[in-house]
């Protein structure tokens, strides 16, 4: 209850109706509070007032995600804290000659310049409820009781948390080599004088880009049902590194009511020679039948996902974690007709799939479990690469209008399939970057899926998803923008992975950054400092870990050169309790010190020593 009550209603106004009025009073609500934050910071009106309009834009989209007002608050501390630092750190080159001491600024924190910008990034790295509460007493100058009767605490207790935050900072301005301003902290911090918004920042001017950019509107009821889809996607991308591969341990295949188990495919025709188009005379020839067949094959599929729902409601078999994703693309025997026959009649697959009583199937997967070329390989299947020339255009044409004014959970079924398309037209990645800023978290996730697609993007792309992945409340969307950041490495990519997994505390997430910044170092010449920043991070990271993250991050430290994993495993060796993992530390130490393996070789002996 950390909030005013006249914030929560605001934020309650604003997600219940998302208009105009609602919006603009948010904005005003809040406008002291970025303002504000922003000043400390840059310490010149001019710049502050340029970042608060930066995270003032953005607003809308943390007030869609925030639960309360207290989430809200939060997020504005962070955002616009790190608005303020990436602002500072953008201008400083460009006026690296101006005395900064004639910014005719009013009284903030009395640090020269690099120790408050000390200060300021040491801030970035608290948690949020620690951020918040410093910034709210100093800064706003709320008092320890008023901020304790927000949340049911002491004033003492309230105190107590301050103090830890502050010995915090103290120890990063040490740590930076400030020592005197680490002794000075309180005082500075003490005299911190609050800055008002000019009132000119927040207006219908503001409210407009908003509107504009599609940032107000309420999220629908269905953005739960996509959820699921979005968890599917990241599991298989940080597992296979973007392709679906299942082992089949023996289980039968769900046969939809009244069904034989499988069907007898159909051939599949092979792709158009490239600059003829799919859907030419000369490789689709409709039949008289085509429609009733296809509409035959929609209607098992619904019958056997009615089954598949089913047997979701059961109970996993301990020996098989993997077993209600097995059953879904076990599915896949059953349906191989499928694509050649929506080839020969996009149009009736398309009323299918923009009928609202499919929109359940749609969002299942429906889409890319019909028409991805879903390949056999041993005892396991997975998604074989496809490309936009294979299609008929009329079908994708098709899908990416559907795409554009479909429900959520259209939208979310349609970019699940685009994922796995490769070299689509130029419009269609400017509608997937478009849709990254949807107001539905899951339509925004999977819109990233479908514009990354394993391949390496363009910087201003990149900037976007950055920014995005900072201030997101989504952790799907966090974690997809992450593994798409990772295939695009270079200096700048590198050093915001790395400086993420150094002040990250989701355990969940180290599991993520550690994966995506070893792959990221490891491409091209090392990078000494930063490899050595990065060998400590996995160190920490791996001694705290829960069992269920350790064996990712150990094959997260081997995806580097063997001279730094190595160095990895002789640090962590010792906090290693589970036998088996021990065992193939054990084990690649030993070859590690021979001086003759290689990172790939390492991987190899690691995963035969841990296996189950």
């Amino acid at each position: 209850m950390g909030a005013p009550a006249d914030e929560n209603r605001l934020l309650e106004d604003y997600k219940s109706s998302g208009s105009r009025e609602s919006l603009l009073a948010l904005l005003v609500a809040h406008q002291d509070r970025v303002y504000n934050v922003c000043f400390q910071v840059l310490g010149r009106a001019e710049d502050a007032e340029d970042a608060s309009q930066e995270t003032l834009l953005k607003l809308a989209e943390g007030a869609r995600s925030a639960t309360d007002a207290d989430a809200l608050a939060g997020w504005i501390y962070r955002v616009s804290l790190r608005a303020a630092l990436d602002l500072w750190r953008r201008r400083e080159t460009a006026r690296h000659h101006e005395k900064r001491s004639a910014m005719n600024r009013p009284s903030s924190v009395p640090f020269d310049d690099p120790e408050r910008r000390a200060l300021f990034e040491a801030m970035e790295r608290l948690a949020d409820g620690d951020r918040t509460l410093v910034m709210q007493h100093y800064f706003e100058k709320i008092s320890l009781e008023e901020l304790g009767a927000r949340r049911g605490l002491s004033a003492v207790a309230i105190w107590k948390r301050i103090d830890r935050a502050r010995e915090t900072l103290k120890r990063a301005l040490l740590g930076a080599g400030f020592v005197a301003a680490s002794a000075r902290l309180a005082d500075a911090l003490e005299s911190a004088v609050p800055a008002a918004a000019p009132a000119s920042l927040v207006g219908e001017a503001i409210v407009g880009k908003i509107l504009a950019g599609g940032m107000a509107v309420g999220a629908t009821k269905s953005s739960i049902i996509p959820a699921v889809v979005v968890a599917m996607l990241l599991l298989f991308a940080i597992s296979t590194g973007g392709y679906v591969a299942l082992r089949s341990r023996g289980c039968v295949t769900p046969p939809a009511p009244g069904q034989a188990a499988t069907t007898k495919s159909q051939p599949v025709p092979a792709p158009a020679p490239h600059g003829t188009p799919a859907n030419s005379e000369s490789t689709v020839r409709k039949s008289p039948d085509s429609k009733e067949a296809l509409l035959q094959t929609l209607a098992r599929y619904q019958s056997w996902y009615d089954e598949y729902k089913r047997l979701l409601t059961q109970p996993i078999p301990a020996d098989d974690p993997m077993h209600h994703i097995r059953l879904r693309y076990e599915g896949f025997k059953q349906f191989t007709e499928a694509r050649a026959r929506i080839f020969e009649d996009p149009q009736t697959f398309l009323d299918f799939v923009r009928d609202p009583a499919n929109e359940t199937l749609v969002v299942s997967g429906m889409v890319g479990d019909l028409l991805n070329k879903n390949k056999q390989v041993l005892d396991g299947w997975f998604i074989d690469r496809q490309y936009y020339k294979e299609f008929p255009p009329a079908l994708l044409d098709g899908l990416i209008t559907t795409l554009r004014s479909g429900s959520v959970a259209v939208k979310t079924g349609i970019l699940g399939f685009f994922r796995n398309v490769h070299d689509v037209p130029a419009d269609y990645d400017a509608l997937f970057l478009d849709l990254v800023d949807d107001p539905n978290p899951s339509v925004q996730t999977t819109a990233l899926w479908a514009l990354w697609r394993g391949r390496r993007l363009d910087p201003s792309v990149l900037e976007k998803i950055r920014q995005k992945a900072d201030t997101t409340f989504d952790n799907s969307f966090r974690d997809a923008a992450v593994l798409a950041i990772r295939d695009s490495p270079g200096p700048e990519t590198n050093q915001w992975m790395l400086e993420r997994f150094e002040n990250n505390k989701d355990d969940s997430l180290n599991r993520v950054l550690a994966h995506a910044a070893s792959k990221m170092a490891s491409i091209g010449p090392a990078d000494g400092p930063l490899m050595d920043r990065l060998v400590k991070r996995l160190v920490q990271v791996i001694n705290k870990a829960e069992d269920l993250y350790l064996k990712d991050l150990l094959n997260s430290a081997l995806m580097l050169p063997p001279a730094y994993s190595s160095r990895v495993f002789e640090f962590v060796q010792f906090h290693i309790a589970n036998p088996r993992l021990k065992n193939g530390v054990k084990q690649v130490l030993e070859e590690a010190r021979a001086g003759k393996a290689t990172a790939e070789e390492l991987q190899h002996l690691f995963h035969r020593a841990t296996r189950d």
